[in-house]
């Protein structure tokens, strides 16, 4: 758990941004672009303020929450109970800070540093009769907002601009029972850097030089939130529930000339999401040894996805046919439903023994339909004051993010160089697994606590993220492209690997991109890597792969404080080996 007092005592103390707080989590990695991987997985983590779930935004590279809002905040991973679902490789359970427990007061101040970083922020908070408040805003700014793709301190066309405001503001009802009202908004303004001295891969009519770093890409992500929760006790049942919404739009604006000579399309892309939720959880005792937890949640979402490229047209054999770009629009509008309802029952068997069995079932409907009812299983025991142990198991149902999800129509780009292979599985489904896990944690003194923790994630429709296109805005897709078995595991030298066979991917010819490990090509970059073998090196998205009909593992191994994503393969096996994941803590 991160207190307030850890969160104070780190270098940038109220300042750490929250990405930088969970990795000082045991198994918590960051990739280049910020996001944070749990035990290996890509993403799939889900936050909860005070117990309410919020809806996720469009993934982008700037912070959605501020650290000054929280009182306290838990990282729960492993096999969880039936309560928590859908987003499962670990769970952010942050308790805010509140008028009542701090009284009428606040701060004000200023956070400067290297690369212009100057970050103002205030605080208030306060309590008056039944009425609790608190109310938090920062404004960041700073020249280096994404990692720069060159070594040098300086980035080229790297600035950032981020607004968060939080707030909160509560009402005691009676004795029993409040109300609240949660909201927030989040404004990141980001420039894409540049790469320089790149080759030009095509050829413009009316272009004859256009220096890769004078690129002006630049992307604009902004999210906002509103919650009203009411919790209390009824009976001998604890409640509370919640409805919200949520919206989350993500513009990715182009140098329309640059990335048509780098990469040969230039994506003016646009994608917002709004989301309506409710959710209800209880828990009602059963006599002095049981606990009854049961709860629902549901949303709708509905997706809207704006994309103007500006593409060349090829001939039969790939080559572009003319020098004058041609434009495509591709637009496209989704919605889904996500309905989950789960039951468990927590039975305190003796004083050192905890049992915890449930069922859960969710069901998506929408752009596809899928469900699942999933057992959990889960048992403390405390050996003694100093020694506890843990096993457990978990069947969990991830479906593909909604807000990632795109829709693209592969036709309109035949025939250009935006064209992608027509074998490419679009429709990412439901990731399903089973998940083992078992530990130990020894406390030798207060102030010390040694963990031990291995697990194995056996999965289905195994899913993941990438960048394709020039935009930098992140889509679900499954890995293997057909369904398959597949496994996930890692070892305590601190690397992750990820095992799934995949199908071949097509060769394509290589093209100039500004990012030396992330590719802003519309497709795989490709080219063979020994004539002997014939396989190829594939780069996307900070991911390396070497490609073949093969059983392919994932490893990121953690560099300072970016993670390299390097796909190995080897031959094909029929059967999966799922492989031990093993984690240490201190």
């Amino acid at each position: 758990m991160f207190t307030r007092q850890a969160i104070a005592s780190m270098p940038l103390g109220e300042s750490t941004p929250l990405n930088q707080v969970l990795l000082q989590a045991p198994g918590v990695v960051q990739d280049s672009h910020g996001q944070l991987h749990v035990r290996g997985d890509h993403a799939n983590l889900q936050y909860r303020i005070d117990g309410i779930i919020l809806p996720e935004s469009i993934s982008g590279f700037g912070q959605t929450l501020d650290t000054r809002l929280i009182h306290s905040m838990s990282l729960l991973t492993g096999a969880l109970p039936a309560q928590y679902g859908l987003r499962t490789a670990g769970v952010i359970d942050i308790r805010t800070r509140s008028g009542a427990r701090l009284g009428n007061g606040g701060s004000i101040g200023v956070t400067a540093g290297s690369h212009g970083t100057l970050e103002p922020w205030l605080s208030l908070h306060g309590h008056s009769g039944r009425w609790s408040w608190f109310f938090s805003g920062d404004y960041l700014k700073n020249d280096l907002g994404i990692e720069n793709p060159v070594p040098t301190r300086a980035a080229i066309h790297d600035k950032t601009w981020q607004g968060k405001g939080f707030g909160e503001l509560s009402y005691l009802l009676n004795d029993s029972a409040r109300i609240s009202v949660l909201a927030g908004v989040t404004n990141n303004r980001l420039q894409i850097p540049d790469n320089p001295d790149q080759v030009p891969a095509y050829t413009l009519a009316g272009v004859n030089d256009y220096p890769s770093s004078i690129l002006n890409e630049r992307q604009r992500e902004l999210t906002r939130f509103a919650i009203v929760s009411l919790q209390g006790k009824l009976g001998a049942t604890d409640y509370q529930i919640a409805a919200g919404q949520r919206y989350s739009q993500v513009d990715f604006t182009p140098d329309a000339i640059g990335d048509l000579i780098y990469n040969g399309v230039a994506s003016n892309v646009g994608r917002s999401n709004r989301a309506s939720t409710l959710q209800a959880d209880f828990a009602t005792p059963l006599g002095s040894s049981n606990t009854l937890r049961y709860g629902v949640y549901a949303d709708f979402q509905r997706g809207v996805q704006d994309n103007s490229s500006l593409v060349f047209p090829t001939d039969a054999s790939g080559n572009p046919s003319s020098n004058v770009p041609i434009s495509i629009t591709d637009n496209n509008r989704l919605s889904a439903r996500t309905t989950s309802l789960y039951v468990q029952d927590q039975w305190s068997a003796s004083d050192a023994l905890t049992l915890n069995g449930g069922l859960r079932y969710d069901r998506i409907g929408g752009y596809l339909g899928e469900s699942q009812l999933s057992p959990r299983l889960g048992m403390v025991y405390e050996v003694d004051d100093d020694w506890t142990l843990h096993a457990g198991y978990a069947r969990y149902f991830t479906p593909p993010a909604t807000e990632l999800i795109a829709a693209t129509d592969l036709a309109l780009f035949q025939g250009t160089t935006n064209a992608l292979p027509t074998d490419v599985n679009t429709n990412a489904r439901a990731m399903r697994s089973n998940y083992y896990d078992l530990g130990v944690q020894w406390r030798p003194s207060a102030q010390l606590t040694l963990g031990l923790d291995a697990y194995l994630s056996q999965a289905r429709n195994l899913l993941d993220e990438g960048q394709f296109g020039t935009a930098l805005i992140f889509s679900d897709f499954n890995l293997p492209l057909r369904p398959q078995p597949g496994a996930s595991s890692s070892a305590p030298t601190g690397r992750t690997v990820r095992c799934a066979p995949i199908s071949t991917w097509p060769a394509t010819p290589p093209r100039a991109s500004r990012w030396p490990r992330a590719s802003t090509t519309s497709r795989p970059m490709s080219w063979p890597l020994s004539p002997a073998t014939g396989s190829r090196w594939t780069t996307r998205s900070a991911t390396r792969r070497r490609v073949a009909p093969v059983t392919a593992c994932t490893m990121a191994p953690r560099w300072a404080s970016t993670i390299f994503m390097a796909r190995v393969c080897a031959p094909a096996s029929p059967t999966p080996k799922p492989c031990p994941r093993i984690s240490s803590s201190i």
